[in-house]
């Protein structure tokens, strides 16, 4: 179907929300935009059908419903408690403070199917590394350091 400029597709999907999976009716995704030589084209030509197929198919969540998830539903629901059961306080503490301050922003609302490894390590560079140790520490506290040798 076309929708401005765009071919899309329109679907249901299953969602959880508050733990319960729902249905969600009436969903659109952009496919490609429309070519010049296809504008007056009431279908879509074929290699947007073939779009359409492969994100259909890629979009089954029938065989694992917790795939419908999302990636905040599923870091609070079930990796938090797990790792707060697996790490001492002080990691379990910093590991919540990066997921909601970095990482919850920048991908808490996409669906766990739908994120890529690509996608992930593209957000992490995209975050940047983390900030160079204190160089007066760092010298502090290497062995030649007279401080060592009091």
């Amino acid at each position: 179907m076309r929708i401005g400029g765009y071919w899309c597709v329109r679907y249901a999907d299953w969602r959880i929300e508050d733990g319960v999976r729902i249905r969600k009716q009436g969903l659109t995704h952009k496919l490609t935009a429309i070519l010049d030589e296809h504008q007056r084209l009431k279908r879509p030509p074929k290699y947007v059908e073939k779009l359409q197929a492969e994100f259909m198919e890629s979009n089954t969540s029938a065989e694992r419903p917790e795939m419908c998830s999302t990636i905040a539903q599923f870091v609070e629901d079930n990796w938090l408690p797990f790792i707060s059961e697996q790490h001492s306080t002080s990691t379990v503490t910093t590991y919540k403070f990066y997921w909601m301050h970095l990482l919850k922003p920048r991908c808490g609302s996409k669906l766990l199917r739908d994120y890529t490894t690509p996608q992930a390590e593209q957000m992490l560079h995209e975050i940047g590394p983390p900030s160079p140790p204190d160089e007066k520490i760092h010298s502090a506290q290497a062995p030649e350091h007279p401080l060592w040798h009091l």
